[in-house]
């Protein structure tokens, strides 16, 4: 039995118009640049923490993909920015009394900004 030419034409066309876009893109293994969207957390302290006294309060985050290197900016409403680092430390003691939410900035090398929040008290 003789294959009919028309019918393998169509399948060859066919099979490259589907392949054309295919061609174009470059695997994602091969591409540049972050795999993964930068994401941002706050590990210290938790959200709800109370603070009293002259306790010490550490300030630690962790950051994860995106281009290095990262700009850090934490903040709050009522004491404003607190450190432009990666962790710092301060004494409840050296913080007005209030309910503080403290919301941490991340912009990593390619411009893209995270952000992360926790709420925290001082007595």
């Amino acid at each position: 039995m003789k294959p009919n030419r028309s019918i393998s034409v169509l399948l060859a066309v066919s099979l490259l118009a589907l392949c054309a876009g295919c061609l174009d893109q470059e695997p994602e293994s091969i591409r540049e640049g972050p795999d993964e969207r930068l994401e941002v957390a706050i590990t210290s302290p938790f959200t709800g923490s109370i603070f009293s006294g002259d306790e010490k309060i550490i300030f630690d985050s962790n950051v994860k993909d995106g281009q290095k290197p990262y700009t850090y900016a934490w903040s709050s409403a009522l004491g404003g920015t607190l450190s432009k680092e990666k962790s710092f430390k301060t004494r409840s003691s050296e913080i007005d009394k209030g309910t503080y939410v403290i919301v941490l900035s991340v912009t990593d090398s390619s411009g893209d900004e995270e952000q992360a929040s926790i709420t925290i008290t001082v007595l």
